[in-house]
């Protein structure tokens, strides 16, 4: 009787060892599929603030060209602003039999601009705008010569031009900062919605939106060197 009743708990102990493995093996599934959850939401999470500096620093950028200037409102009186060295990047990447770098030539591609004189001309009005120190600001002719160049490219009267035609606008201005890269930063930042077309009052509101920011950050930035001051 005792070895039978032995036996029955023998085999009551490995169904329950089973039960407990599978439970334990499942609950480790779980944590697997958990962890791998927070790893890739960490990832984009890392992903989307890059991005998104990609963007702010593009908006600066274009801001920056139209005579913008945070410190502007904020900057003491007489205060010394040291001025920094400008980076180059300009590292020959071939060289000829001499020595002396190779000038690449660079690939011909089709401008969605091609054969609209009008609007050309529009960009190279503006271009010398936004090259000239002496304009009077960026609400001088800036964001009017913004808005030629709008009306010039948008020829059916839609509202909008496309992101391609705005970013061969921004390439035909031809300003120093302006790479490829950071226009293409630039077209994310301003066609929030994903939409391929950019409304001109949709081009002002990112601007303004981050110049209202800039100002905010430089204002912050003073009175925490100014601690005293109202």
């Amino acid at each position: 009787m005792r070895i039978n009743q032995q036996t029955i708990d023998l085999k009551e102990l490995q169904e329950k060892m089973k039960i407990t493995k599978k439970r334990l093996a499942h609950y480790e599934g779980e944590v697997k599929v958990m962890d791998e959850i927070h790893q890739q939401a960490e990832f984009d999470k890392a992903k989307a603030q890059q991005e998104k500096k990609k963007r702010d620093d593009a908006m600066d950028i274009l801001t920056s060209s139209i005579g913008f200037d945070p410190k502007r409102v904020v900057k003491k009186k007489n205060s010394k602003v040291k001025k920094t060295p400008k980076k180059t990047n300009d590292w020959p990447t071939e060289v000829d039999k001499s020595g002396k770098a190779k000038k690449g030539k660079p690939k011909k591609r089709i401008s969605t601009l091609a054969g609209n004189d009008a609007a050309v001309e529009k960009i190279d009005v503006l271009g010398k705008i936004l090259n000239d120190k002496n304009t009077g600001g960026y609400f001088g002719g800036t964001l009017g010569g913004f808005l030629d160049v709008f009306i010039a490219i948008d020829t059916e009267d839609n509202g909008y031009i496309t992101t391609g035609q705005f970013r061969d606008a921004m390439q035909l201005l031809k300003l120093k900062k302006l790479t490829d890269d950071t226009i293409d930063s630039l077209v994310n930042a301003i066609d929030s919605d994903q939409s391929g077309t950019i409304e001109y009052e949709e081009f002002v509101s990112a601007l303004l939106n981050r110049m209202q920011f800039a100002r905010k950050q430089a204002k912050a930035n003073a009175d925490k060197r100014s601690p005293g001051r109202r």
